[in-house]
């Protein structure tokens, strides 16, 4: 039996089948004791009948199962494109983060260019002064000459 309490089809085809065997067999006793006149067609009968139900219930499996197939391939199929999505817009929330992470390391970049650049300023500026006060120590100084002779 199954989850709902019905039997499965391959239990039914198979109960099926055992009961078909069983008149069969119980066919061929009584043909044995010579008392076929009236089981035989009986027999024909439901043994007609029987496989008719059982031709009946694989057609009705298998459809079952086909369809069980297409949904199940279906259900890959979303769930596949679902994925697909979900990565794509990871990707793209990944990408966006680099593009931060860039433009924040071309900053710092560019504060350190600027910091060496007024450094590079400031050194000059002392330079500069430092050789317009000997300019002018030397200028304010008079000179000194001495040679001895």
């Amino acid at each position: 039996m199954n989850q709902n309490g019905e039997f499965d089809l391959h239990e039914k085809i198979a109960s099926l089948e055992r009961e078909k065997h069983f008149l069969l067999r119980k066919v061929e006793k009584l043909e044995a004791t010579g008392s076929n006149l009236r089981v035989e067609p009986e027999a024909k009968k439901r043994e007609r009948d029987l496989l008719e139900k059982l031709v009946i219930k694989y057609r009705k499996w298998r459809r079952e199962k086909d369809l069980l197939y297409m949904v199940k391939d279906e259900l890959v199929k979303r769930d596949r494109e679902e994925l697909l999505t979900i990565i794509s817009e990871l990707e793209i929330q990944e990408n966006e983060r680099l593009l931060d992470l860039n433009e924040n390391v071309a900053r710092i970049h560019f504060q350190c260019l600027r910091s060496d650049f007024l450094i590079l300023r400031l050194s000059l500026n002392l330079v500069t002064n430092a050789a317009r006060e000997a300019e002018v120590s030397i200028i304010a100084s008079p000179p000194t000459t001495s040679f001895a002779l």
